[in-house]
């Protein structure tokens, strides 16, 4: 963007000294240079207003001689709003664009006692059950999941939308497991889904170890919603859980169950 100045100067400074059809020659090397410089919307018309301060100069300079004064003069009135125009330029990008949301998690397991029990549960980032994801409709959501289990890994963002990017949604069939020790990336963006919903580890019985989490989204201020801003959001996540580690049920799952239901 910088590159623009030098490049009016120049030209400016050359109407000034040559006359006639020269000032054409210099009018289009500028409008030929700024549009390879500038591709978005803002540029062309910066570019199209250095244009038209290289023809107004070249107007002044058929006048003759006895203009230079006035030239000289009308150099800050052309300059200042072109100086307008590329601020604007310059700003404007600063606040285009949806919001991104961060997040690292590493996937471990950790020791937790849910019924007065110790046993293996799966945290993410040390925390049972998970970090909430808080965010706005429209935002873009990037989860760097890092898997420290000695198993695939799978999160899957239920209720959420994954329009035209269903390889982000975290099932076995559009995803394959992040095995042990690697790391997988995910970005999708909300939609206009304003509610409560949650996460949770999708393979094999690992749902039933934890892994999971609240996912709350807001409205932005321009959708309106029937009723007032609460003073406070609480996730409340009720299931069945057992005494015994997840990987002792799975080894023998219909003797756990039949164990779990007898009085």
């Amino acid at each position: 963007m910088l590159f623009f100045w030098p490049l009016l100067l120049t030209a400016v400074g050359r109407v000034d000294e040559e006359k006639g059809s020269g000032c054409n020659a210099v009018t289009v090397t500028a409008t030929f240079s700024c549009s390879f410089l500038f591709v978005s919307t803002f540029n062309l018309i910066t570019a199209t207003l250095s244009a038209l301060s290289c023809a107004n100069f070249c107007r002044s300079a058929a006048a003759g001689s006895s203009m230079k004064m006035e030239r000289r003069r009308s150099f800050p009135a052309v300059a200042l709003p072109l100086l307008a125009v590329w601020a604007l330029v310059m700003v404007v990008p600063c606040f285009a664009g949806d919001p991104y949301a961060y997040f690292d998690w590493d996937v471990s397991f950790i020791t937790a006692a849910p019924l007065g029990v110790k046993q293996q549960v799966i945290g993410i980032n040390g925390q049972f059950p998970g970090p909430v994801v808080n965010v706005t409709t429209n935002w873009n959501v990037v989860v760097n999941v890092l898997n420290d289990l000695d198993e695939p890994l799978l999160i899957t963002w239920n209720g959420i939308q994954h329009r035209k990017n269903s390889w982000q949604d975290g099932v076995q069939g559009t995803n394959c497991p992040i095995p042990s020790g690697w790391n997988w990336t995910y970005q999708f963006q909300v939609k206009d889904q304003i509610g409560s919903f949650f996460y949770f580890p999708s393979t094999g019985f690992q749902r039933a170890a934890g892994g999971y989490g609240g996912f709350i989204v807001n409205n932005r201020d321009v959708i309106a919603v029937p009723f007032d801003k609460p003073h406070g959001d609480i996730t409340l996540f009720v299931g069945d859980w057992y005494n015994k580690d997840y990987k002792a049920r799975s080894l023998n799952p219909v003797a756990s169950s039949i164990k779990a239901a007898s009085p």
